[in-house]
């Protein structure tokens, strides 16, 4: 079976992304950063307990091809027991705020601004 999208909440500062996988209990995740083609790419994976009855694991995984490049070496990832946290800090030429998060301008339906943050 096909891995599922996980939600994605998303807010920035001048210097820095934040990127919010929203999953319950993601199980040892595999998170990738790197950049390519001029953009930022984040690559994640991970099992993880489903959203509709929080009892049965899942494959998760996406990939975020990002508007603008990101420091790598800057950036950290954090996990909890509620989600997945991804600061990619962008490159130190890139202080302007990004229009969108992602390089397409196609919307997706797990990928919501957090107003939060």
């Amino acid at each position: 079976m096909a891995p599922l999208l996980p939600q994605i909440l998303w807010a920035q500062r001048k210097d820095r992304i934040l990127i919010t996988v929203d999953l319950q209990d993601a199980k040892q995740p595999d998170i990738k950063l790197e950049n390519k083609d001029g953009a930022g790419v984040v690559n994640f994976a991970s099992q993880a307990r489903s959203h509709a009855t929080g009892m049965d694991l899942h494959e998760y995984a996406i990939t975020l091809e990002l508007f603008g490049e990101i420091n790598v070496e800057e950036s950290q990832t954090s996990v909890t027991d509620r989600r997945v946290l991804v600061l990619a800090a962008k490159k130190a030429d890139d202080t302007e705020h990004w229009p969108r998060l992602l390089k397409s301008k196609d919307k997706k339906s797990n990928i919501k601004v957090d107003w939060s943050k």
